[in-house]
């Protein structure tokens, strides 16, 4: 299913297939709460999650198991009438990706997440997620941008469902090369 989805550049022209090398994929059974990308190598520029889910209302994403106070965050949505933004500074302990659908719960999102420098030791890390849905002419896209503050290397991630996980949900973790 996500062998399908393909990264594009700033310009609007595919990205080179040979940039991108698949690491892991997560699928929901259905009654999944948590799916966790565990022994990420450090040998890539950059990460990128391609993720097609749904559930009962979004996502938090941790980084190596921390839960301690060192997640900040942006999010600007809008859904083709209204735009809102909003900020959390640090305080909370993972970050909140929450994309609530007016309709059902089935609703399909569609997301991409990048994670700039995971494997320095040196910088914190940012982090860039995209994601929609439409539900019968009422939807949103959001993009959110978040800090997290450890200079540690990324080694594993956690998306914890709002809930759990439909049949449909799946996850690729992706190694970008660097230059």
């Amino acid at each position: 299913m996500l062998n399908t989805i393909l990264g594009t550049l700033s310009s609007g022209v595919a990205a080179s297939t040979s940039s991108y090398e698949s690491i892991a994929t997560v699928n929901s059974t259905g009654s999944s709460v948590t799916l966790t990308f565990n022994s990420i190598p450090s040998g890539y520029a950059s990460l990128q999650i391609r993720g097609l889910y749904s559930g009962d209302g979004g996502f938090l994403m941790t980084i190596n198991g921390s839960s301690s106070a060192i997640y900040a965050q942006h999010l600007l949505k809008g859904d083709g009438s209204s735009a809102s933004a909003s900020g959390l500074g640090y305080g909370s302990g993972y970050f909140n990706f929450t994309q609530t659908p007016t309709g059902s719960t089935t609703t399909l999102h569609a997301c991409i997440i990048d994670i700039h420098d995971y494997a320095s030791t040196t910088k914190n890390k940012t982090i860039r997620m995209f994601d929609g849905y439409e539900d019968n002419s009422s939807g949103d896209v959001a993009l959110y941008s978040g800090l997290f503050g450890s200079t540690n290397a990324i080694t594993s991630i956690t998306l914890d469902s709002n809930g759990t996980w439909r049949n449909n949900t799946q996850f690729a973790l992706y190694g970008i090369k660097g230059a």
